[in-house]
């Protein structure tokens, strides 16, 4: 197996310093500062990343945790400040995000509730109130583990200001920690070393979840590998969506690019059926495939609609389901009859003549699936994981994964050889990682990201070229 990972830059830790003089003056006269109650009058818009930066703010909760939070976020390549404030109240930290905002980035992380009590309408008055000092930034709030008095109508509070605020989103936390009650300490709320690990996780996936979903404005960035041609469409091109699907053309010289706002990028002998650009999506684009032929491609997009272009035929989609979690990816047959939809908790979906082979729906994951890969005689896939695990169905044969691997940049993207007897696993910061007969195909990884760029490259799709060789695509955002 061969792989190269870049390296994350650990800053000193002089952010965390700051935070904890602010934070004590800050709580000297919290208790000063009036409170509404009643829903906002305006909620904050979403805003485009700049870069990968975000703030994650907590209790006692996150002030054991944090260090292992902030490692494990700036290996993935975010600037990140990790903040925790024992017995910290949610209304207690209104004011510190009024003081820290501009320092955020365009994302912030919120653990906090497990200090409040008991009153909902009360609590969301306080959310509502954190809400408005953290206007125009998207927060993901997780919810407390449910197991302290108080937390229950904290989470319960948590959930119904979601429906206030466009820009909120509840994570979890506490169906996480129920799913592994050995991550927590007796009193079920504190975390031990795993428990924190885990938490340190969930943020990541739930952070690149988020920055996936906003997409651009970003520059495609495409580096081939082996006999790949390098006919990468031009870096200087900024397009409103983020890369997130690709698929080669039969002859090897040449591939399509889906963005996240469904638009189609084309290069060298790929040629270009429509795209789903203009369109109203209710959810971004996630993934294509292509006919056998090169005369046709879908799209599919997180919702589980599909869009078929060219001689690609629609045979159905998950877009009118509730979907327990977003679809991440797909596969055609071989023959061009069908394809597969697979949901970040492994779900899968089938039409046309798909057969359904297997899933890890109902199966614990410690990531969530990123991407699926099809055997070339169609009665076989492979699911990958963000932490590089590897599930086979059917006739694809398992040849390894990163199970036993201690990585923190996430797996992005898989792709199977030609034949199926291996596959490639690309992580974001383009490292790859081949098994099976992939192994001896594994040529390179990504270049060292540009340091004049905002946030760097950001590898989101491997795509295996017939003949040999593959390209690692995804963008570079600022």
């Amino acid at each position: 197996m061969r792989h190269r990972r870049l390296p994350g830059t650990i800053r000193p830790d002089s952010s965390r310093r700051r935070l904890v003089r602010l934070v004590a003056g800050l709580l000297l006269t919290a208790a000063t500062v009036t409170l509404s109650a009643g829903p906002p009058t305006t909620a904050g818009a979403a805003v485009l990343p700049p870069g990968r930066q975000t703030w994650v703010q907590g209790d006692s909760v996150m002030a054991g945790a944090g260090p292992t939070v902030e490692q494990v976020l700036r290996a993935d390549g975010w600037e990140a400040v990790a903040a925790g404030w024992p017995g910290l109240h949610t209304w207690a930290a209104v004011p510190l995000f009024a003081q820290i905002k501009d320092q955020i980035g365009p994302v912030a992380v919120v653990e906090l509730g497990d200090n409040d009590c008991c009153d909902a309408s009360l609590i969301g008055s306080w959310i509502d109130q954190a809400m408005q000092a953290l206007s125009g930034l998207h927060v993901i709030w997780l919810t407390g583990t449910g197991k302290r008095p108080g937390q229950e109508s904290a989470n319960q509070a948590i959930r119904a200001a979601a429906a206030r605020w466009p820009d909120l989103q509840v994570a979890d936390w506490a169906a996480v920690v129920n799913a592994h009650p050995d991550a927590v300490w007796t009193d079920g709320v504190h975390l031990n070393p795993s428990g924190e690990q885990l938490l340190a996780s969930f943020i990541r996936s739930l952070l690149d979840g988020w920055y996936q979903r906003v997409g651009g404005p970003a520059y495609p960035i495409v580096e081939p590998f082996g006999p790949a041609p390098d006919v990468s469409p031009d870096r200087a091109r900024l397009t409103n969506g983020a890369t997130m699907g690709g698929a080669p053309t039969p002859s090897g010289q040449g591939f399509w690019l889906a963005q996240t706002d469904g638009g189609v990028l084309s290069a060298g002998d790929a040629r270009f059926f429509g795209a789903a650009a203009g369109k109203p999506l209710n959810a971004p684009v996630v993934g294509m495939a292509a006919t056998p032929d090169g005369g046709g491609y879908w799209l599919v997009s997180s919702d589980g609609g599909v869009f078929s272009f060219g001689n690609a035929r629609f045979f159905g989609s998950a877009g009118a389901l509730r979907l327990d979690s977003p679809v991440v990816g797909m596969a055609a047959t071989p023959d061009g009859g069908g394809y597969w939809l697979v949901s970040s908790d492994g779900g899968i979906f089938c039409f046309g003549d798909a057969a359904f082979l297997g899933s890890t729906g109902g199966v614990r994951l410690n990531a969530p699936v990123v991407g699926m890969a099809a055997g070339p005689d169609g009665k076989g896939y492979w699911l990958a994981s963000a932490d590089g695990g590897v599930f086979s169905f059917g006739s694809a044969a398992f040849r390894g994964s990163l199970s036993e691997v201690s990585t923190r940049v996430p797996i992005q993207s898989m792709a199977s050889t030609p034949d199926g007897a291996g596959y490639w696993l690309l992580d974001a910061q383009g490292g790859v990682y081949g098994f099976g007969d992939a192994l001896s195909n594994a040529t390179g990884t990504s270049r060292a990201p540009n340091p004049n760029a905002a946030a760097g490259p950001w590898f989101t799709v491997i795509i295996p070229r017939p003949g040999g060789g593959y390209w690692a695509a995804g963008q570079t955002v600022g």
